[in-house]
């Protein structure tokens, strides 16, 4: 064109321009002849580049890079273009987010990987235990160790993050463990256990003196004939496998029988505890059906 006027004042082919709004042009070819025309041009406002993520986080764990929602475009010194990323080893990290064409940010993070703490050693404590009991059980502290994660069995007490715990035992029966990991910061270690067995505190007397029963096994009825050598009294109770009385205690004098009615009771084993005196015994009884 013979002349260029824009509405800023200028009067070159091309303007620079920083700012949004309507600009306007007039051109001329010469003398009368001139033609108008505008551009309504609107900005992006730059992206802010943060990256959010743990610095340091357990070596062989993932960890979690993010940056700033909502950008255009995403474009990680991996090569992944994705919002976040997951990493498993330390370094530096770079990530460029654009926000629209020619609005761009750069920002970047420097993460370093922690050593998980080593497994504790031998658990220290009873292996054979009662319901009830109050037991503890300590481990030697595992070097860096910023805490303990203990695991009691089902129906346990007792609560610690250090390298001691106090514990009342629980009536599950059966073989059971108790396990310990320490941890190190955000960093958890293998777990150590110790294999436990729930006892009921019964054991069966090798003599028998004092009384036969009869029969045994039996469908549930069972017939306690005193010794002619017992003098009575005896007290007698009849307990499961757990130590929980399902024949309450009662005394035998002298010659007297006495008829144990466990016709309700579950097949399987069951102890009969006697105490004559100072001293105690105890029987097994078999249900069989």
């Amino acid at each position: 064109a013979v002349s260029y006027l824009w509405s800023t004042g200028e009067t070159t082919e091309c303007i620079d321009i920083t700012v949004g709004g309507t600009y306007t042009l007039t051109v001329s070819s010469g003398p009368g002849c001139e033609a108008t025309c505008s551009i309504t041009v609107t900005t992006t406002p730059p992206p802010v580049c943060t990256i959010t993520g743990n610095s340091t986080f357990c070596e062989g764990t993932l960890n979690k890079l993010c940056g700033p929602a909502g950008a255009v475009s995403y474009l990680w010194s991996t090569g992944e273009t994705t919002e976040c990323i997951d990493i498993t080893v330390g370094g530096t990290y770079t990530l460029t987010v654009s926000s629209g064409p020619g609005c761009e940010a750069t920002c970047s993070i420097t993460v370093t990987t922690t050593p998980p703490p080593t497994i504790p050693g031998a658990i220290n404590g009873p292996i054979s235990v009662e319901e009830g009991q109050f037991v503890s059980y300590a481990i030697e502290a595992v070097p860096g160790a910023t805490g303990y994660v203990w695991t009691l069995p089902e129906g346990w007490t007792g609560e610690t993050t250090g390298t001691v715990i106090e514990v009342v035992t629980g009536g599950i029966n059966g073989n059971l463990e108790l396990c310990v990991y320490a941890v190190m910061n955000e960093c958890s270690g293998p777990e150590a256990c110790l294999g436990i067995s729930l006892s009921t505190g019964i054991t069966v007397s090798e003599g028998w003196e004092w009384f036969t029963i009869g029969p045994n096994p039996s469908l549930g009825m069972f017939t306690v004939f005193p010794s002619v050598h017992n003098s009575g009294p005896i007290q007698i109770a009849v307990h499961d496998l757990l130590g929980k009385i399902v024949v309450a205690p009662l005394v035998i004098h002298g010659s007297e029988t006495v008829v144990l009615n466990m016709e309700r009771e579950a097949s399987g084993s069951y102890f009969l505890r006697a105490v004559y005196g100072t001293e105690s015994r105890v029987y097994e009884l078999l249900i069989q059906r």
